[in-house]
């Protein structure tokens, strides 16, 4: 893609440099539109980067040259100044284009600040062409007594009409600019037909305004709801449970031993033999005391197992039938070696 630079960044001496510098400015926009190379190319991305520093510059040279004053129509306008109103409607055309450099942290927010800069040039230009007294059917749609009319609020049947009939309108146009424009790349060409053929363009502009308007309002709400979604998308952490640590406890065996170890130590809880006993019941880990079997769900191993926990802890805690009959027991070992039952056919 060929590149087009302008006045070199220098201030225009002239009105004949800003004229100049506007037909490489829109010779540059025509290729940009004929372009081979992908929007999101560097190259692409570069000359539309130039263009639209050129416009920039473009810009402040009509300002600072003063060719439009404040209560003049466009009938008062020399014919060639009549191109400068498209200004603002080309920078909305190349920021509309522009993609970001590398990875940005939120894309969508990225394009949507981009798309939303294209829009203000685009209304800048309409804004400009009532200013100058252009007449157009499609000026009204962006009246500002009719601005907070959303394009959401329209059926989807009147937004197709609307579009068919500028898409109709914006053919007829660039069959008729295409026939005035070799008209005016004669040598002699009269004013009155510049004038006409300046107009034609602006018509073509207005439409695309309106219609890039109108696209940009779609991008914004689809940019608005995938943002949405993607906040909704976000798995809630669940609160972490507060960790709380068991509270240590001392077994007493007795009442009179609770009450001394209670004393002595305030903070820590203390429970007697059958306390815990009661604590454990209830906690399904021990029989309860009289039961007659286990329930179906519970092994014989499990009731073995809780029957020695049972008889371990009375021993512990001194009972005397419990350390009865653990004595007994073991004396009743002591006189009963393993292995010396019945010994009757082992040699």
């Amino acid at each position: 893609m060929a590149s087009h630079s302008i006045a070199g960044g220098k201030e225009f001496d002239d009105t004949a440099s800003l004229l100049e510098a506007y037909t490489t400015l829109y010779r540059g926009y025509q290729s940009l539109e004929n372009s081979a190379h992908p929007s999101n190319s560097s190259e692409y991305q570069k000359t539309l980067s130039c263009l639209i520093k050129e416009a920039e510059l473009l810009v402040h040279g009509v300002n600072q040259h003063g060719l439009f004053g404040k209560n003049e129509n466009l009938d008062e306008l020399p014919v060639d100044h009549i191109r400068f109103i498209l200004l603002p409607a080309l920078l909305g055309s190349f920021t509309s284009k522009l993609t970001p450099t590398g990875q940005p942290k939120n894309l969508s927010q990225h394009r949507k600040e981009t798309i939303l800069k294209s829009q203000v040039y685009y209304k800048d230009f309409l804004k400009l062409c009532k200013q100058y007294g252009v007449e157009s059917p499609y000026l009204e749609e962006e009246d500002d007594s009719k601005e907070s009319k959303k394009l959401f609020e329209k059926d989807a049947f009147s937004r197709k009409s609307e579009r068919v009939l500028r898409f109709k309108a914006k053919k007829l146009l660039d069959t008729q600019l295409q026939a005035l424009l070799t008209q005016i790349s004669l040598d002699h060409v009269a004013d009155s037909t510049k004038a006409d053929y300046y107009r034609k363009l602006l018509d073509h502009w207005i439409l695309t305004a309106v219609e890039e308007i109108e696209f940009i309002e779609e991008e914004i709400a689809i940019l608005d709801h995938m943002s949405t979604l993607k906040l909704q998308d976000k798995p809630s952490q669940p609160p972490k449970p507060k960790f709380q640590a068991s509270r240590p406890f001392i077994l007493t065996k007795s009442d009179l031993q609770k009450q001394v170890f209670g004393a002595g130590y305030p903070s820590v809880p203390t429970y007697t033999v059958e306390e815990f006993y009661e604590a454990q019941v209830r906690a399904g880990q021990l029989p309860p005391p009289g039961s007659a079997g286990q329930d179906n769900s519970t092994s014989e191993a499990e009731a073995a197992e809780q029957q020695e926990i049972v008889k371990e802890y009375k021993v512990e805690c001194d009972d005397a039938e419990a350390l009865k009959k653990a004595r007994e027991w073991d004396d009743w070992k002591d006189d009963h070696r393993r292995g010396w039952g019945n010994r009757k056919n082992m040699g």
